[in-house]
């Protein structure tokens, strides 16, 4: 049977691979998964002006992402080929998106010569959407659902055959692209396997080639089926049955694995240790019958915290359903808006949906108690400048809850055969000013945050650097007063040294005199500590090393109003347990 390593870049998920890695098991063959660098992002200072992967402001921190913040080195290059060496592999296949065709270029040409033998295949977006590139440098690529194309091209390689014909592959013969049919899409999806687990035929590359076994993470991704209803111009998922057309064949919208299929695998993802589900489905989309059983099952079965991307649909159409999903588990779930424009979304993006229903949707998110996160697209050239204030407007009327909900704000990344590069080229969708759009974004995340006459204020500060300053400085006020930290919790440092830079020469109490006031208590040095509270009686009546009295809680109430820092990382049973005392102490999380 034939050796079949696949390789995958910046994605230590890859659901797809893992479940061809595991189908081509069942069949008798040999599989390793090769996982080149994690999804990787770092805070970034300022843009960068010539990314090449995704750039994003996430609830006020700017991230830059995968090979634009952490590339892949030649040390790590050294450690695929020296896995590869060792497994002897016959097939070596690259699942990959658009971003990383110019990376694979260059590793391809290093792997071969270290496997001169073996047969070189592509799938994935990028392959599949620029498949005349790829065949530069591989032999074969595989076009849409890859199991049988792989299974097929690995067992004419083990019996040494030409892979010729294969339905889903494109080659070359004789310096000519051959491109072969699409077959029908299995709709069965039960006939193939669950994914590998994470820990299983799995080599993680790292850190300048320092290989590990499993990733560290407790949250389980699982895909429930295959498919995304939406048709969004911006996107290839929703657009990869278009691929389907042309050989008259129909790739339904959606594909659902089976109830029995989905609930097995999350038993024995459990029995491992995992802790959250993360349904990584574009949309959680099927017949409602099918969803309530698949839910049931959930909460008696597996009872873990979940995170799902739902439809705006599920809450208008199916009544109560929204609240039975959080008696199951559901905390957390996104609100993919794009833009405020309501025309350009429709016209441009292809989106089916308008400002009052997706405001809706919110509302029904957040009165069921979840937190949300907010998806837009800005740094679009060929949107109207108008747009902008479209955003301010409908971001002023979503609900968002400060310390518990987020606002991403994406740089517009075209991508090579998307509908909206089909449409306009991909000449009129490049180069728009990184600057600028940082700028808009921190405006769009101030607008979450401010009221209109604070809003007025921000709207007068003309560069990113100095509304960053504007942000930090603003979240510090609202910290010290007591409301709940808005930004993004990589900012949390920051935001705490604005904070204790505000508080020099002011007083306050502490509450909590234990591992966490330890970690603070050299940078509190000009602040004035008036007293420290502490619910172990065996402090209570005594003094710290600073000689700061620690009383009682009951004492807080007859006190001066001062805030209360909160040192113990039970911040929230002790605020809650200030407020029951007296709600209008402020408190914060230092």
């Amino acid at each position: 049977m034939a050796r079949v390593a696949f390789i995958t870049f910046y994605d230590e998920h890859a659901v797809g691979i893992r479940t061809m890695g595991n189908y081509l098991k069942s069949l008798g063959h040999s599989c390793l998964l090769l996982f080149v660098k994690k999804m990787s992002f770092r805070v970034l200072k300022e843009t960068i002006e010539n990314n090449t992967n995704y750039m994003a402001l996430c609830t006020g921190a700017l991230f830059g992402h995968c090979h634009d913040v952490s590339p892949i080195s030649t040390s790590e290059v050294a450690e695929v080929c020296q896995k590869l060496q060792e497994f002897q592999p016959d097939v070596v296949g690259f699942s990959t998106r658009s971003f990383y065709d110019e990376i694979a270029k260059n590793i391809i040409g290093e792997i071969r010569r270290h496997i001169p033998s073996a047969f070189f295949v592509a799938g994935g977006f990028g392959p599949t959407l620029a498949y005349e590139k790829w065949l530069n440098y591989v032999d074969i690529v595989v076009r849409g659902d890859g199991e049988e194309a792989i299974a097929d091209i690995a067992a004419c390689v083990d019996e040494k055959r030409s892979p010729e014909g294969i339905a889903n592959t494109v080659y070359k013969k004789n310096g000519k692209i051959v491109l072969q049919e699409l077959r029908p899409p299995e709709r069965r999806l039960s006939k193939y396997p669950h994914p590998f687990f994470p820990h299983e035929h799995s080599i993680y590359i790292e850190h300048d080639g320092d290989a590990f076994i499993h990733s560290s993470s407790t949250e389980y991704d699982i895909l429930m089926g295959r498919g995304c209803v939406g048709t969004c111009a911006y996107c290839s998922g929703g657009n990869w049955r278009t691929l389907y057309k042309d050989y008259d064949i129909t790739m339904p919208p959606r594909r659902m694995r089976r109830v029995e299929d989905i609930i097995s695998e999350l038993l024995i993802a459990k029995e491992k240790g995992y802790t959250s589900v993360r349904i990584l489905d574009e949309f959680m989309v099927a017949p409602m019958d099918v969803l309530r059983r698949l839910f049931e099952r959930y909460g008696k079965e597996i009872g873990l915290p979940f995170a799902t991307f739902l439809h705006p649909k599920i809450t208008s159409a199916h009544p109560g359903f929204l609240e039975f999903l959080v008696e199951v588990g559901l905390r957390s779930s996104v609100v993919a808006i794009q833009t405020g424009d309501e025309n350009f979304s429709m016209d441009v993006y292809k989106r089916k949906q308008n400002n009052a229903n997706i405001i809706a949707f919110a509302d029904s998110l957040k009165k069921v108690g979840i937190s949300v996160t907010y998806h837009f697209i800005g740094g679009n050239p060929i949107q109207p400048d108008s747009s902008l204030q479209d955003n301010f407007d409908l971001i002023r009327r979503l609900p968002f809850e400060p310390g518990k909900d987020n606002i991403n704000i994406f740089l517009f990344a075209p991508f090579p055969r998307s509908p909206i590069v089909e449409r306009f080229g991909m000449q009129k969708l490049l180069g728009y000013d990184r600057k600028r759009w940082h700028l808009e974004s921190l405006q769009m995340t101030m607008r979450a945050f401010c009221n209109d006459e604070e809003f007025e204020d921000v709207m007068k500060i003309t560069t990113p650097s100095e509304l960053y300053e504007k942000m930090i400085d603003f979240c510090a006020e609202k910290m010290i007063a007591g409301e709940p930290a808005s930004l993004n919790f990589r900012l949390h440092d920051v935001v705490v040294a604005k904070v204790l830079e505000k508080l020099k020469g002011r007083s306050i109490y502490l509450w909590g005199m234990s591992g966490g006031y330890e970690k603070i208590r050299d940078q509190l040095g000009d602040v004035l500590i008036e007293a420290a509270f502490d619910n172990d009686p065996g402090k209570q009546g005594t003094t710290s090393s600073e000689g700061v009295p620690i009383l009682s809680p009951e004492a807080l109430p007859t006190m001066e109003r001062l805030p209360v820092v909160i040192t113990s990382t039970y911040y929230n049973e002790i605020k809650n347990q200030i407020h029951a005392m007296d709600p209008s102490i402020p408190t914060m999380y230092l």
